[in-house]
């Protein structure tokens, strides 16, 4: 993936400081763990951007700690991380827009700015985060595609605004000091995504997905330039047309992910998602003629942990004739520790996407340069409270009860399934009026004083969602888990270990036509909660591709075990308890501290801990 640094000053008429492009070399060095193979490096009237990457299979050399020459720019200067797959109108201009070393999507972007201004990002298709610069009118742009598969953040103070990829990236400016943002450390510890700008660092803000941010010399303007569909569809169509309808649309966002790959990788875990995904690019690669190598089947094995799901994804080899790459997700030591998370710049402990980092590579000595993945699936497809809620309503208490609750069951399971489902038949307005009647349960992690601001934090996000003009409460929490920053650090997580790799991530599932198209389909045609087999939809539109094993299947991995295995495992030294966490207030005094224990709930509670703690000293000098 790509990799994007700069910074615009808006004081001093604008004028730029000779050490910029040593900064920007620093940036981009911090984001792909060496000087990047390739690089494109502008300035124009006081703005300097960046952009670089590695290419996949290439050791980094030695930095030269030389400045790179940076070209004049015209007048309006674009950098981009983007894969334009359509731009409604000029596509026939492209051939001949481009200025000097400007990619073709970077053109793209500056032929919608030059006809649509602020609302270029509008008119755009593909997944894309770009920077634009016009130094006509001394005004900063940026934009990101709606489900944020490529991301940007941002930092801005009195001499003007950087911005880069990575959070980390923007600490090579000497005058910035990291600093934690305790708001966001709380929601990550009480495992709640409520803002979809927050970062861990405090004065760095994430661009917000579908959004555009414009910044001059005035002030700055937020304003969505993506939104789903208000309405479900009235006319109900069969399941069958539907089932078709979205074959069609997932065919078409592979396809437009791997047209331009010289070798793709799909992360093939069993699941149904991943699978979907893996068929998908097999069947239209072959369509395509393009790329000429079969897909590569990327797979973890877990040995005897319950998640093993090798069987399912060697069915899929088999039924594709895939040419496979698995590694033993147990014998990866180093590199799924807990010690490895307190490395300058790593991202938020979790075994699986530090684990990730290691199939990456592999995937990279192969000359793969573009990888797939499942990401999104579940959000869009599978269950949410709200799908129990409804025939929970209408009388199917029983029939609600099992379906959320695996057998065996305990009585104690059974009050949790129930509580939880008459939860959301309340709505978020009445629960705010009652809230100063209520008495708030206290939380096994945080203090209480932290506790009430996140609970407050959720209220206030929850009221906003509540009101979106949106008559489908599970379109909503589905756009409004896509949007909020727990799945947004998950693609930032495989997107950080991507870059350093120099392979370029894609993800079907988060194709903006895709989702608001899925936004528009009936809640018992998208998801038929009280079904036995999950996601119906998608078993329909893809029973001529997926192999019988991985259609009948009814289960799905729970990887509990492995993140045990990789916190507290054989040969591990002891988790340290969070003695960071506590001299900032943020986690009771009285925490019971079991990292070891076997009981879920117990055991997500101490991961969370343990790598915001882990965190934390990344940022001790």
């Amino acid at each position: 993936m790509t990799a994007l640094a700069g910074l615009v000053r808006f004081e001093r008429g604008g004028a730029s400081d000779p050490s910029d492009g040593l900064l920007l070399e620093r940036m981009l060095e911090r984001m792909l763990d060496g000087p990047p193979d390739e690089r494109r490096v502008l300035a124009s009237s006081g703005a300097s951007f960046a952009r670089g990457r590695r290419l996949a299979g290439l050791r980094a050399v030695a930095s030269t700690a030389e400045a790179p020459t940076m070209r004049a720019a015209p007048d309006v200067l674009v950098i981009a991380d983007a894969r334009i797959d359509r731009l409604e109108g000029v596509d026939a201009e492209l051939a001949h827009a481009r200025h000097g070393d400007e990619s073709v999507d970077e053109a793209a972007i500056r032929l919608a700015y030059e006809r649509w201004g602020e609302d270029c990002a509008r008119h755009l298709r593909g997944d894309f985060a770009f920077a634009l610069f016009d130094a006509r009118q001394r005004r900063l742009l940026f934009a990101c595609d709606p489900l944020a598969a490529r991301q940007l953040v941002v930092h801005r103070d009195a001499r003007g605004v950087r911005f880069a990829s990575e959070e980390w990236a923007l600490f090579a400016d000497p005058t910035l000091r990291p600093e934690p943002n305790l708001e966001a450390l709380a929601r990550a510890l009480d495992w709640l995504s409520t803002d979809d700008r927050a970062t861990l660092y405090r004065g760095v803000e994430l661009l917000a997905p579908g959004h555009t941010l414009v910044v001059d010399a005035k002030g700055s303007r937020l304003f969505p330039h993506w939104t789903a569909p208000l309405r479900v569809r009235d006319a109900r169509e069969g399941d069958e047309a539907l089932a078709a309808r979205l074959a069609v649309a997932l065919a078409a966002a592979t396809s437009a992910r791997i047209r331009r790959a010289t070798g793709v990788g799909v992360t093939l875990s069993g699941g149904l998602d991943s699978s979907s995904v893996a068929c998908v690019a097999e069947h239209e690669r072959r369509r395509l003629g393009a790329p000429t190598r079969p897909v590569v089947a990327l797979h973890f094995g877990y040995g005897d942990l319950d998640c093993d799901e090798t069987r399912f994804s060697r069915a899929v080899v088999e039924r594709w004739s895939l040419e496979s790459l698995e590694v033993d997700a147990l014998g990866l030591g180093e590199a799924t520790s807990l010690a490895r998370a307190s490395r300058p710049g790593m991202p938020l402990y979790y075994p699986g996407a530090y684990a990730f980092d290691v199939l990456l590579e592999a995937a990279a000595t192969r000359g793969l340069d573009t990888i797939l993945t499942g990401e999104g699936g579940d959000l869009l497809l599978s269950s949410t409270p709200f799908d129990h809620a409804e025939p929970f309503a209408r009388g199917e208490v029983l029939r609600t009860l099992r379906r959320l609750v695996k057998p065996p069951t305990s009585p104690a399971a059974w009050r949790r399934a129930a509580h939880h489902t008459v939860q959301q038949l309340i709505p978020w307005s009445l629960r705010a009026k009652l809230r100063p009647f209520r008495r708030l349960s206290p939380s096994p992690v945080l203090t209480p004083r932290w506790h009430a601001a996140v609970e407050a934090q959720r209220l206030e996000r929850e009221l906003y969602w509540e009101a979106q003009p949106l008559d489908d409460r599970r379109a909503r929490t589905m756009l409004q888990g896509l949007h909020e920053s727990g799945q947004q650090r998950g693609v930032a997580t495989l997107s950080y270990f991507a870059r350093r790799r120099g392979v370029a991530l894609a993800h079907p599932f988060l194709d903006g036509e895709l989702v608001a198209w899925l936004a528009t389909v009936p809640l018992e045609q998208r998801h038929a909660p009280l079904q036995r087999k999950p996601k119906p939809i998608l078993r329909r539109a893809l029973r001529e591709l997926l192999p019988a094993r991985v259609y009948r299947r009814t289960d799905s991995a729970e990887y509990s075990s492995f993140n045990r295995a990789s916190l507290v495992g054989r040969d591990r030294p002891a988790v340290p308890r969070p003695t960071r966490l506590l001299a900032l207030g943020l986690v009771r005094p009285d925490l019971e501290w079991c990292p070891s224990s076997e009981d879920r709930q117990a055991q997500r509670r101490m991961l969370e801990v343990a790598a915001v703690e882990a965190w934390l000293r990344q940022l001790e000098p």
